[in-house]
């Protein structure tokens, strides 16, 4: 009888424990916030990518971090307590994925301009003359 209900006891502790909110991290931002950091995260992993700057993907990782006043512990955790409900996080990835769609966008009329103005100085210069 005595094992019976220590099995129960513990089985109790199990499902309660299983089914209790985890507590927020300590240092703790609002989601939008978190969904801005993410945006800005994989802008610049993209950057490194692109760019070929893997040496310098945590120093441009931790000055990111310092924008939003975390270290990038205090990132990691905030990131897993927002995982933790997965239907929620596809939410919030879909949110993301519009956004980083308009950063794109904005970066490409951005370089195009660019690209234009370098072209009109370009052709209103005269040539050398040797």
């Amino acid at each position: 009888m005595k094992m019976r209900k220590t099995i129960l006891s513990i089985l109790l502790l199990i499902v309660v424990g299983c089914n209790s909110e985890p507590a927020p991290p300590e240092k703790m931002i609002s989601e939008p916030e978190y969904q801005d950091l993410l945006v800005e995260v994989f802008m610049v992993q993209y950057m490194v990518e692109l760019d070929e700057l893997e040496e310098k993907r945590d120093s441009m990782m931790n000055a990111l971090f310092d924008r939003y006043n975390l270290t990038s512990e205090e990132f990691s955790m905030i990131h897993q307590y927002y995982q933790r409900d997965p239907a929620r996080q596809l939410e919030r990835i879909d949110v993301i994925r519009e956004k980083l769609a308009n950063e794109r966008e904005a970066l490409q009329e951005a370089r195009e301009a660019y690209l234009n103005r370098m072209r009109n100085r370009d052709e209103s210069q005269p040539p050398d003359s040797l």
